[in-house]
């Protein structure tokens, strides 16, 4: 049945409302002309499922009271899955909604899901508490602002708005949000708001001159850098606060400082960066330490963990801190107690023991009674679920409540004890069969392990027990087997035991893994056999490992020259130790063991050098070659001919060379590579000429070894400085620069004195720098600005669109730039005309309609310059999103019907604000026709 052939209104409202009319009928029906029709369609419970989904959009109400929800519950209970997102967001956000499907969204739906029931005016109290304790922050927000009783229409609202800020998650939607922040498009009140968890938007609210005060000041101890600086060049903050700033800023990032009135630090917003800097404070008072001992961010806790003034209960809490850092911080302060420290040595991070090791030990017998802190451990390990760690690693616990602890449910606590020196053989013995590999790693290596408990793990499934295991273990037996675990880090372990038995090491020392035999061959007890099964390794460098040994008698190191390259070997090594040998055996030698090169060069007769050198300059290994370019004897056609060297190092190395030719140095002075270039620099008799040259290198610390050289002309460093510090220079001289490196092109572009001229010859240029700054430069023409608005890279194009010389019609295209941050720095430019403002604005308005993401909403629905037929849309005022509604009952430009819909919204926050905007008034308009 056409569209255009459904019967007319009357007809088709019958057979919608008769149950008994046919589900094909009604899948007809359901695209009829006439709402009414519709909205019966979505009530006739013979009306089909996917029918039902696609009507639920709009007529949610009536849907809720169609009776074939409660059948479909019974049938199968997630039928509502079914249903697109948008159909279901509707339906559970609806007045009426059955008991079970809320259940069923709280249980089962996604997080848009449960926001809709907690949108809901006749939500469940136990849905609503059970969604106050929900995973997503959202939901819990938005179910703690639910109204259980729907507040009088003549009277406030029990709760004011919250005046905290709510998350918000900043998605891909970031650059025109920025746009609509910088062309004013943004509530004050809803700047806070978007600021909070996006980097990029912060920078964008604390450079924007309209942002309010209390939130400039807030960014000016922002934890970004960026943002601070952004803010701080605000005109309405005053000096004193610049100068209390200041200090923050010096406590926050060397935890010393000026000496400044904690109090002050007190009157600024307390971001992480001021708690960072009150942390340090030298004056901070006792209770204040304490409440920043307990803060959510790490660094301001170990900050506080150096304070000097830390006390006893403050450094317990800290050294029970999950972060390593935190308690390496307080192993280091002084003012830590001495058994907290001894507690620390025992850590099990390595870098925490570490910094407890370094600490001066007390005398014997300091620890006793009331000073070992046990008391102090037992109370606050009431309260302070961590310190049950430390409790448990303290050496005089009692036995008993040991043995309680050993039975945590935190595999830590259960750790802490099999660590314990004081664990009973008993305790040990059930630790040893725990869940927790780490558990049972610290029971087989504590001091009471018998060799029964030890044995016990040997055939552990989790590697690090068995590790363990082959560390501390003395028994021959078990180490024999263990030298053929499937393990190589167990076998490694083995292979250290000095208990391993002869046999163990033979067998490890031709085992398959490189690692395991380079731990045999650092063995001091290693036999003849051992040695020898060694030295016929296959790994070249596990021989010179044993070369290094210093303990090998004669026949070892002729099997180790045997092993690299045939008997003959071992009689030439002695050949050239003893000076008599030949510089082309030499260079045999050297070919058939490269790893002798450096010991051969040290030892060789300087009669047979020169050839030597020669040959290794050769080389295939550039290793090899720099060897030979570094050694003061080679002669000089062999350096002319490295100088050209494929390999950068080489080349670097022939830089630095004493009898480099002349002319090879002004080669070198432009090569490619920074490294040769330096070395360059670096050389005494470099001529005069080429230091003038590399002062204009593009590599900084090339620039900065020029300028320390003592022969460079004052003429080039005075061009220089003038350059760099953009001091008046001659147009002559600025256009002789301007063909020089991509650095100082762009230093050319850059500079005041540069004539359009010099900048056209730029404009072209390969350097996308040099292209930016030209388009930055206050004599730009407008043909270039013109060509750059068109240039490949969007930072060219973003030095167009903020330059204020740019023509109004460039500025124009660039309002709609692919790039974000291009159609921010047009709008922010000062030259655009008003009307292609608003109309960049209006298109990014456009863009933010058909997103999704909730930052995106809440600003559209904030902003007046919409007309009210799009803030009157239902996937507004309906959205399960509570901010999106705020962000709509705040906004003055909303259609009055909309207001006295949200009066009565489930959210305290939304319904407040609508009545507030009531109060102001509002545009009229009918609900029915938006």
């Amino acid at each position: 049945m056409a569209a255009s052939r459904l019967p007319d209104a009357a007809s088709a409202r019958s057979l919608a409302t008769n149950p008994t009319t046919e589900p094909d009928a009604l899948r007809h029906l359901a695209r009829h002309r006439d709402r009414s029709v519709r909205a019966a369609v979505a009530r006739n419970p013979n009306t089909p499922l996917d029918v039902l989904g696609s009507l639920g959009r709009l007529f949610p109400e009536e849907l809720c009271n169609n009776p074939v929800l409660d059948w479909l519950c019974l049938e199968d209970a997630n039928w509502l899955a079914l249903f697109d997102d948008r159909a279901r967001e509707q339906l559970l956000g609806a007045d009426g909604l059955p008991h079970s499907l809320q259940w069923w969204s709280a249980r089962s739906g996604n997080d848009r899901d449960r926001l809709a029931v907690t949108a809901n005016r006749s939500a469940s109290p136990d849905v609503l508490e059970l969604l106050s304790t929900d995973i997503d922050p959202e939901v819990r927000a938005a179910a703690t602002r639910h109204a259980l009783i729907e507040p009088d229409a003549d009277l406030e609202p029990r709760r004011t708005p919250s005046t905290t800020a709510p998350l918000i998650t900043a998605g891909s939607h970031v650059g025109d949000i920025i746009s609509l922040i910088l062309a004013g498009e943004v509530p004050g009140w809803l700047l806070e708001l978007v600021a909070l968890d996006d980097v990029e938007l912060r920078r964008a609210v604390a450079a924007w001159s309209g942002t309010p005060h209390a939130l400039i000041l807030r960014l000016c101890v922002d934890d970004d850098a960026d943002v601070r600086a952004f803010a701080r060049t605000n005109t309405s903050i005053e000096p004193a606060t610049r100068t209390l700033l200041a200090a923050v800023d010096h406590y926050a990032q060397n935890g010393s400082g000026a000496d400044v009135d904690v109090d002050a630090l007190l009157q600024l917003p307390q971001t992480a960066w001021v708690r960072l800097a009150r942390a340090a404070h030298p004056s901070l008072a006792a209770a204040e330490h304490t409440a920043l001992v307990s803060d959510g961010e790490w660094r301001v806790r170990e900050r506080a963990a150096t304070n000097p003034l830390l006390g006893a209960s403050d450094a317990v809490r800290l050294a029970a801190d999950s972060d390593k850092d935190v308690r390496v911080a307080v192993a280091r302060n002084a003012a830590t107690p001495g058994y907290l420290a001894d507690l620390l040595r025992t850590d099990r991070n390595d870098d925490v023991r570490a910094a407890a090791a370094a600490r001066p030990q007390e005398s014997a017998g300091v620890h006793r009674d009331a000073n070992d802190g046990l008391a102090l451990l037992s109370t606050m390990a009431q309260t302070v679920e961590s310190v049950v760690v430390l409790l448990a690693r303290h050496p005089r616990i009692e036995p008993d409540v040991l043995s309680q602890l050993a039975s945590d449910d935190d595999w830590r606590v259960r750790e802490a004890v099999a660590c314990n020196p004081t664990c009973s053989v008993e305790l040990l013995a059930r630790l040893v069969q725990d869940s927790d590999p780490d558990v049972r790693r610290c029971a087989v290596t504590n001091a009471h392990a018998t060799p029964a408990i030890i044995e016990s793990r040997e055939d552990d499934e989790h590697e690090s027990v068995r590790v363990a295991i082959g560390r501390v273990t003395t028994s021959p037996t078990l180490l024999r087997r263990l030298c053929i675990d499937r393990s190589w880090a167990v076998r490694e372990a083995v292979s250290r035991n000095k208990c391993a038995p002869r046999e163990a090491v033979l067998v490890l020392a031709s085992d398959a893994d490189a690692s395991v035999r380079a731990a045999v061959a650092t063995r001091p007890d290693l036999d003849n056999n051992s040695l020898r099964a060694l030295v016929v390794d296959a790994d070249s460098d596990l021989r010179v490992t044993l070369l290094a040994r210093g303990d090998l008698d004669m026949s070892i190191v002729r099997s180790i020259f045997e092993a690299e390259g045939g008997v003959r070997q071992a009689g030439r090594f002695q050949e050239f130790a003893a000076r008599s040998l030949p510089a082309n055996e030499l260079i045999t030698l050297l070919r058939r063991s490269p790893w002798l090169r450096d010991r051969v060069l040290y030892e060789a007769s300087p009669s047979v050098l020169p050839d030597l050198l020669v040959s290794l300059s050769r080389s295939p290994d550039w290793r090899t070659r720099v060897v030979a370019v570094a050694h003061p004897l080679i002669p000089v056609a062999n350096l002319v001919r490295l100088s050209r060297d494929t390999d950068y190092d080489v080349r670097a190395a022939v830089a630095s060379h004493p009898a480099l030719p002349s002319a090879c140095v002004a080669d070198l002075a432009v090569d490619v590579q920074g490294a040769v270039r330096m070395a360059i620099a670096n050389r005494a008799d470099t001529h005069r000429s080429v230091l003038a040259e590399l002062v204009f290198d593009d590599d900084d610390a090339v620039r900065r070894a020029v300028l320390a050289h003592r022969e460079l002309p004052p003429a080039a460093r005075h061009e220089h400085d003038a350059l760099m510090g953009r001091s008046p220079l001659p147009a002559d001289v600025l256009y002789r620069l301007a063909a020089g490196t991509a650095v100082i092109r762009q230093r050319v572009a850059e500079h005041p004195d540069t004539t359009p001229r010099v900048l056209r010859r730029l404009v072209r240029d390969d350097t996308w720098r040099v292209r930016e700054s030209v388009a930055s430069h206050g004599r730009a023409t407008s043909a270039m600005l013109t060509r750059l608005a068109s240039d490949a890279d969007r930072d060219v194009r973003r030095a167009v669109a903020s330059n204020r010389h740019t023509p109004a019609a460039v500025l124009r295209e660039l309002l709609h730039d692919s790039d974000a941050s291009v159609r921010n720095a047009a709008i922010a430019n000062r030259s655009v005309p008003q009307i292609a403002r608003d109309l960049a604005v209006r298109a990014t308005l456009r863009r933010l309609l058909r997103s999704h993401e909730q930052i995106a909403s809440v600003v559209v629905a904030s902003n007046a310059m919409l007309h009210p037929s799009v803030l009157g849309r239902r996937s507004l005022w309906c959205s399960p999103m509570w901010r999106v509604r705020l962000a709509l009952a705040r906004n003055p430009a909303t259609p009055r019907a909309v207001i006295e819909t949200l009066r009565r919204d489930a959210n305290t926050d939304v319904a407040a604000a609508a009545f507030a905007t009531m109060g102001e008034g509002s545009i009229l308009m009918p609900l029915s026709g938006l």
